[in-house]
């Protein structure tokens, strides 16, 4: 959803013997942007995010998580973005810790039916749950856990990290 302050984000990734930030890059790329801005009628910007392929280890790694979470590939192969060596299955993904300690006992049953034994069951038992109050999720699910855990008062702790 755009509200009415959102940009378009653009992550653009070279491979340079200098800073594409500084280069014709970004020349070319905000000529191009401010073409299809005036063409298109856009009301909403374009944000740059320039980024040397040759220096990697300067882009944030939480910037990068999402980025490959929420983002579109628009060309180029994910892999390069991520890591030298191909790993296609490696995805952005959040390990949960959670505490029921607070919750009385009738909440917290309705909480494990809320997560694990709805219609709309939110992680799978099997695959998801990885024992007492830790969970290990797609990153596209956590939205939707994180909601149910706040709508209980719940305390946890999230750390993203990469999975398959």
């Amino acid at each position: 959803m755009i509200s009415e302050k959102s940009d378009i984000d653009l992550l653009l990734i070279f491979d340079s013997d200098h800073n594409p930030e500084i280069g014709m890059e970004s020349e070319i790329a905000h000529k191009i942007a401010s073409d299809i801005s005036l063409k298109r009628d856009l009301t909403h910007p374009f944000s740059f995010v320039f980024v040397n392929q040759r220096n990697m280890k300067e882009i944030e790694l939480d910037f990068l998580w999402n980025v490959v979470r929420d983002g579109i590939l628009i060309w180029g192969r994910a892999e390069d973005v991520i890591m030298r060596r191909d790993h296609p299955s490696l995805e952005p993904m959040v390990l949960i810790r959670y505490s029921m300690k607070e919750l009385s006992e009738k909440d917290k049953r309705r909480l494990l039916r809320h997560l694990y034994n709805s219609k709309r069951s939110m992680v799978d038992k099997k695959t998801e749950r990885l024992g007492p109050g830790t969970l290990l999720l797609k990153a596209e699910k956590f939205d939707g856990v994180k909601d149910v855990m706040d709508s209980f008062g719940i305390r946890y702790s999230v750390r993203k990290i990469w999975g398959h």
